[in-house]
């Protein structure tokens, strides 16, 4: 599902990128706000095929399970702008190396109420904030399976909330740099 517009887009239904690179499963690249009802899965693709994604200052809410795709870096959750993502369900990163649960990467604000799970392969790290923007998790955070993954990682001066268990993978719980 793409929203590239002013305009709002509401989905009820499960939602799942393709085959292609870069497959994801639900982005927006607008002002304008993006709500799904069901689950959202990233594709099989190589790439970042992340299961949803905010690029703008619109605003993603997505009531059920997000996963991130099969390819490099397919995380869950990806906020890349001043907008907004809300979550209420089970967050999980992809299968391939750097498929966090969830990152932030600008200053906008991510909130989720449910589980998060980093992925299967290297630095796939359960929630990582690399900005000043906020994060508020309500439930337990687990890093992913490879050696070193930690369940949060702060790497900046942002906000990272977590009211739940916070606990890595093979490596450390939890990090935090700035």
């Amino acid at each position: 599902a793409f929203n590239g517009s002013t305009g709002s887009m509401t989905i009820t239904g499960n939602v799942t990128g393709g085959s292609g690179g870069n497959a994801y499963g639900a982005v927006n690249n607008s002002t304008g706000s993006m709500t799904i009802t069901g689950n959202v899965t990233g594709g099989s693709g190589s790439g970042s095929a992340y299961g949803a994604v905010n690029n703008s200052t619109g605003s993603v809410t997505i009531t059920g399970s997000v996963t991130g795709g099969s390819g490099i870096s397919a995380h869950g959750v990806r906020n890349n702008s001043t907008g907004s993502v809300t979550i209420t369900g089970s967050v999980t990163g992809g299968s391939a190396s750097d498929a966090c649960g969830v990152r932030n990467n600008s200053t906008g604000s991510v909130t989720i109420t449910g589980n998060v799970t980093g992925g299967g392969g290297y630095i796939a790290h359960g929630v990582v904030n690399n900005s000043t923007g906020s994060m508020t998790i309500t439930g337990n955070v687990t890093g992913g399976t490879a050696a070193g993954v930690h369940g949060a990682y702060n790497t900046s001066q942002g906000i990272l909330n977590i009211y739940g268990d916070v606990s890595g993978g093979p490596g450390t719980g939890l990090e935090s740099w700035g």
